[in-house]
């Protein structure tokens, strides 16, 4: 890859190109490249414990597998016939999700539980809401984020329009700070035999990119509203 880089560089510079170019761009490229593969590498890693721990927790694998074992007991398969192509009918897959729906909920239930006993005033904010619906919308968001850390295009847009409905809560930086430290210790306490420093540290890594995406939307949107006043009271 590096030799096809440096050819391609060398076809650029023509005549500019010389030893001491090659021996430069040789030694860049080499460093980046190991830089780059040394962050993938670490990224594939988070990522990776993201979806396991995140599946144990809303129970995705145990729900999908016994959704499968009862749609194949109906259909008189045996388990040698489960890597057939085989697929679940809507009411099956409307069932699985049900399911997975239950633990996401209570994810967002122990979520809230912490956050009150971390910070008074900031759960105070969500007084008025329905604690059931409340529960179940930040364990679904959790689902989006993991779900979507691999393709950082929809992860943004989705968070952008997350932004849109929030700045309207009256969202600040400082609220997510608190979310991220709550966020943490629910998932440890969900999690105590899995966890360790790897956890910790992929967690508060999605938790830290996502949240300054979040925040650069928020803000992004308070400095559209602001312009439309100013224009709104100058006429």
């Amino acid at each position: 890859v590096i030799s096809c880089m440096q050819k391609s560089i060398k076809d650029v510079l023509d005549e500019q190109w010389s030893a001491l170019a090659a021996e430069s761009w040789k030694m860049f490229l080499s460093y980046a490249g190991g830089h780059l593969l040394t962050n993938l590498t670490q990224l594939s890693g988070k990522v990776g414990i993201l979806n396991s721990s995140w599946a144990k927790l809303s129970h995705k694998t145990d729900a999908e597998n016994e959704a499968v074992k009862d749609a194949m007991k109906r259909a008189n398969l045996s388990d040698t016939d489960s890597g057939k192509g085989f697929q679940l009918s809507k009411e099956q897959l409307d069932a699985k999700n049900e399911e997975i729906a239950k633990y996401l909920a209570v994810f967002g239930e122990s979520f809230f539980f912490n956050l009150a006993v971390m910070s008074k005033d900031l759960f105070r904010l969500f007084h008025n809401k329905q604690t059931k619906d409340l529960n179940y919308q930040f364990g679904v968001a959790m689902n989006m984020l993991v779900e979507r850390v691999s393709d950082p295009e929809e992860l943004n847009e989705q968070l952008h329009m997350l932004a849109l409905r929030h700045i309207n809560y009256g969202a600040r930086k400082s609220h997510f700070e608190a979310f991220g430290q709550a966020l943490l210790v629910t998932l440890r306490s969900l999690l105590p035999r899995d966890w360790n420093k790897q956890y910790e540290e992929s967690w508060a890594w999605l938790w830290d990119q996502t949240s300054a995406m979040f925040m650069g939307h928020c803000k992004s949107a308070w400095h559209a509203r602001e312009r439309r006043s100013e224009e709104h009271t100058s006429e």
